[in-house]
């Protein structure tokens, strides 16, 4: 869609006195030199960016030294100047410059924090191309805010991710997104490592010990989208519809982590949050008695996870945990009380709830349990022989809370002995074998995984396994976003999946980065992916010319997500607007953040996301569903590569829809409170807040976290509320 420039400008948001600049008349002559200034104007972050030039390419030349952490590199800058400069500012922190030249003379440079001030010999003409040669080397290091991210060491190389300003703590640049440009990345590193970024990978040439990685990005990218990790990873490449797709996963995720006692297989919980899972089985337990015996590696995250058996008589209600004979289980309920609140089955049956928290024994049975990881494989036994002469129902059970992450539990080598001289035993070669994946008992989250029979091989870390099952349905993802977005604006896709604790997922351009943490399930890493590949049309492609607009990225990933969940669960887009609407209802300070305006300080609110999502609802039940989907798809096409804002936005939907929409958004970005009336686009019934549906558990990866604190990328760290 070609738009006139006078429309451009309105749709950048421009002022109405740009607008009316004459057209004609004497030329005015260039200013006198002066500096270029020390900052682009964003009140949010004075300091970031830099004014008096646009840069037009990076080509940045990386050496990393392993043994130190260290790089050597050297930046090429290639720019335009906007103004007559006697000098100008880079953004850099910490690392030590050890040459500068400005087309191709020496110059001199000084440093005030992170702002790299450089005086030319020759001062740069207006409105000319200049370039920038910097030479610098030293020990990167994050932002001082965990949140912030930056370069970032892992256990066999480096992650680079971070929000909103962390580019410059690892190469000079204008780091601010509403200057983006092109680059090239070449990176030396030893030839068993691994190096992946951005774009498109276009050489690789090894010598002496060391390879050096070359990709490049030809279409613009704000600074805080660069990517680059080193390392050890199974990289996958595929080209799907003429898109080319490259995934990498740090090799580590992929390493076993429980390896079959005998055979080949072994059976495995599977990982997650608040879920309760049953390996179950039923036996006829003979007058005498029986004991079931078998393997169990526990690979737990401390007092978040428990793992214990149970058992009752087949069509009764008659539950207990039975203890291991060999001692591994505890009948302390310290930590076992904090399971009551996500798992009420366990005060019914195993525990009583009192001023002091609670008792080992319930209604029906006892508290016998573990919490944690084991050692490697420990071996269980327990006596049946309280059900002797019954049929009886038995589960190895995994339980983890909300806040958990762990691999979970692998068994093996099950055998239930009777004692009549032939023991049954259970090595799920060829499957469970008798043994069911049975489902939470009542009252408890919603779980959409269970146990499932592994090839030792496969016994990796849930975030690997289920890592590699999404990327596998990537392009599916793809698919279905174009349809609600338009074309793919870029020809790269991927994503990376580091073994390092980065706490959120970013939309680093063409190839997002993800904390292990948000493949709990297949299901969950679909969810992020279409929450930071929506970003690539909504944040990437389209760039924010101040951090205050921040909704223009967040409030359309988050929706877009949610369409995905609408499309791959079959979960109605209205019925999750008015659980989140519902669930949000007591939180008081949340609906005090005005995600139109949120502060600096709360950039990345939970509000920014959900209530975000809250806003893209309402504005399609104003617009209607054919012109709003019209605005989503051709917003993306009308404004590539342009920085805008959100009243850029509002004139577009204006100039091309016809309609004004700064009532709605208003309302839902700039108000404090929440509004009275839950927007919805099918039937208008149960839109009052009193009325909306009951809150029941929020469990997908999109819609469970709406309201964490989250960045273009999704914060891994409180599973609640929230999105990125």
């Amino acid at each position: 869609m070609t738009i006139p420039r006078a429309l451009r400008c309105l749709l950048a948001g421009c002022s109405a006195s740009l607008l009316l600049l004459p057209l004609t008349g004497a030329a005015a002559g260039p200013p006198d030199p002066r500096p270029g200034g020390a900052g682009v104007g964003d009140p949010y972050f004075p300091t970031d960016g830099n004014g008096g030039y646009e840069v037009d390419h990076y080509d940045l030349d990386v050496a990393y030294l392993p043994t130190k952490g260290r790089i050597r590199a050297t930046a090429t800058i290639s720019a335009t100047s906007l103004q007559r400069m006697s000098r100008f500012h880079l953004d850099l922190e910490g690392l030590r410059v050890q040459a500068l030249s400005v087309n191709g003379e020496p110059a001199q440079w000084t440093r005030d924090g992170g702002e790299l001030i450089v005086t030319p010999a020759t001062r740069v003409p207006w409105r000319s191309a200049f370039t920038v040669v910097v030479t610098y080397a030293g020990t990167p290091d994050p932002h001082p805010s965990r949140d912030y991210g930056g370069w970032q060491a892992t256990k066999d190389g480096a992650v680079v991710a971070g929000q909103p300003h962390s580019a410059s703590r690892w190469f000079p640049n204008n780091d601010h997104p509403s200057d983006p440009a092109t680059y090239t990345l070449h990176v030396s590193a030893p030839s068993d490592l691994d190096v992946v970024s951005n774009g498109s990978l276009t050489g690789k040439e090894t010598a002496d010990g060391w390879t050096t990685w070359t990709y490049d990005t030809p279409q613009p990218m704000a600074s805080y989208l660069v990517t680059l990790a080193i390392g050890h990873y199974e990289t996958t490449e595929r080209t799907v519809d003429g898109l080319h797709y490259l995934d990498a996963i740090d090799e580590g995720l992929l390493e076993p982590v429980a390896e079959p006692s005998s055979g080949t297989h072994l059976a495995a919980s599977g990982t997650g949050r608040s879920v309760y899972r049953r390996l179950t089985r039923t036996f006829d337990v003979p007058a005498d008695g029986a004991r079931l015996s078998f393997d169990l590696t526990r690979l737990g995250a401390g007092h978040a996870t428990a793992a214990f058996v149970e058992a009752h008589t087949v069509g009764q209600g008659d539950w207990t945990t039975l203890p291991d004979l060999n001692g591994h289980t505890r009948t302390s309920v310290r930590v076992a009380c904090d399971f009551t609140y996500d798992f009420p089955f366990l005060a019914r049956h195993y525990l009583t709830l009192n001023r002091r928290g609670c008792s080992g024994e319930g209604r029906t049975g006892e508290w016998n349990g573990r919490t944690g990881s084991s050692d490697g494989a420990e071996r269980w036994a327990v006596d049946l022989g309280g059900f002797a002469g019954s049929r009886v129902e038995v589960s190895i059970t995994y339980l983890a809370d909300y806040a958990s992450r762990a691999d979970g539990l692998f068994v093996d080598d099950v055998t239930f002995d009777d004692g009549t001289g032939s023991p049954q035993t259970t090595s799920f070669e060829t499957g469970l074998e008798g043994w069911t994946p049975t489902g939470p008992p009542p009252g408890s989250p919603h779980d959409t995984g269970g146990w499932t029979a592994l090839a030792g091989d496969d016994a990796v870390s849930a975030a690997g396994r289920y890592a590699r099952a999404a990327f596998e349905r990537e392009p599916e993802v793809i698919a279905f976003l174009q349809s609600v977005l338009g074309p793919y604006p870029f020809t790269e896709v991927g994503g990376i999946v580091p073994d390092h604790d980065l706490g959120y997922a970013l939309e680093t351009q063409t190839r997002p980065i993800y904390d292990p943490l948000f493949f709990d399930s297949e299901q969950d890493g679909l969810g992020v992916f279409a929450h930071e590949l929506a970003h690539q049309w909504y944040g990437d492609a389209v760039p924010l010319r101040r951090w205050k607009s921040i909704w223009l990225n967040e409030g359309f990933a988050t929706y877009a997500a949610m369409l995905w969940e609408e499309h791959a669960q079959g979960r109605d887009i209205d019925t999750q607007i008015r659980r989140l609407y519902r669930n949000l209802r007591g939180w008081r300070g949340f609906w005090q953040v005005e995600p139109g305006a949120p502060g600096p300080r709360r950039l990345f609110d939970g509000a920014v996301y959900s209530r975000g999502a809250l806003a893209v609802h309402a504005l399609r039940e104003k617009l209607g569903d054919h012109a709003f989907f019209e605005v989503l798809r051709g917003w993306p096409e009308a404004r590539a590569h342009q920085p805008s804002t959100i009243r850029g936005y509002e004139n577009y939907v204006e100039a091309t829809m016809g309609v004004d929409v700064t009532g709605v958004l208003k309302t839902w970005l700039f108000t404090k409170g929440r509004p009275a009336a839950v927007p919805q686009v099918g039937s208008d019934s149960s839109r009052t807040a009193d009325a909306a549906e009951g809150a029941a558990p929020l469990s997908s990866s999109v819609t469970g976290r709406l309201g964490d604190r989250i960045t273009g990328r999704i914060s891994a760290a409180r599973r609640p509320t929230g999105v990125s």
